[in-house]
């Protein structure tokens, strides 16, 4: 769903797209908050209601975890640090494996490097 109401209030906001884990919801420009895609339905009832009360520019955006982690500032370690290291492998290889089929080269190639970096695949 893809929502575009120009005017006062303002909001913007893009699909989901393959790889996405993040939803990024800025008021001005300013992170408001961040969800995860699965709570995407939720995160733009919510950014409509910020642009009623705060009539400024809303809009959300579908990212990477590691994009949102850049765009917000926030070390990834913060997201792992609870996990042990079989789990953090486990996740890993179970992310990266759907990602081998990615239509950019580039998001298969950083799959394929962590999927060799784990011993999934040689």
């Amino acid at each position: 769903m893809t929502v575009s109401r120009w005017g006062k209030p303002c909001i913007f906001a893009e699909r989901v797209g393959p790889g996405d884990l993040v939803v990024i919801t800025t008021v001005d420009g300013r992170v408001a908050e961040l969800d995860p895609v699965s709570d995407y339905d939720r995160a733009i009832q919510h950014a409509l209601d910020l642009a009623e009360e705060t009539k400024g520019i809303v809009e959300v955006r579908c990212t990477s975890l590691t994009q949102a982690c850049l765009f917000c500032r926030i070390p990834i370690a913060y997201f792992i640090a609870d996990i042990s290291d079989e789990e953090l492998r486990e996740r890993t290889i179970a992310a990266c494996v759907p990602m081998l089929d990615h239509p950019n080269p580039r998001e298969r190639a950083e799959a394929r490097a962590l999927l060799k970096h784990w011993g999934a695949i040689q």
